[in-house]
Formats: structure tokens, C-alpha cells, sequence
């Protein structure tokens, strides 16, 4: 749960930054945010309801398609 308050305090009074170097920052931490609640998504696509298990697993199957972020 940490990693969502990072990624959340990240973003806290910041109006628009062009820096590309705190962008991507703020990427990484919002990243890491995603993967940290990945447990929380895991449970409900085990599920036996159609209504709780399809999102969750589609969910999970955008989360592992999408690509890392290139290295600069």
C-alpha cells in the first residue's frame, strides 16, 4: 500500500511539469503503484461469480501486455 500513497504524494500540488526527468519519476512510481495492488486484483479473478472473475482477469491480462518502460 505504500507504493499507491508514493505515487499519489508524487503528484500532490503539481500543476502541469514539463520536466521530462520528474515525469518519468512519476511514471516509475505510478508503475510500481499498479504492481503493488496486483494481490488485490489476483483475488476477485480467482473468483467463482462470472461477474467478479472476468473483469479482474482482463485486468490482469492488460497489466501483463503492457510493456515496461524504456530505459533512458
Amino acid at each position: 500500500m505504500g507504493e499507491w500513497h508514493a505515487a499519489a504524494a508524487a503528484t500532490r500540488d503539481r500543476k502541469r511539469d514539463t520536466s521530462c526527468e520528474r515525469q518519468i519519476g512519476w511514471e516509475v512510481a505510478a508503475k510500481a503503484a499498479v504492481r503493488a495492488g496486483r494481490p488485490v486484483i489476483e483475488g476477485p479473478a480467482s473468483s467463482v461469480r462470472p461477474e467478479e472473475a472476468g473483469p479482474a482477469r482482463e485486468l490482469l491480462r492488460v497489466m501483463d501486455g503492457t510493456p515496461p518502460f524504456p530505459e533512458l
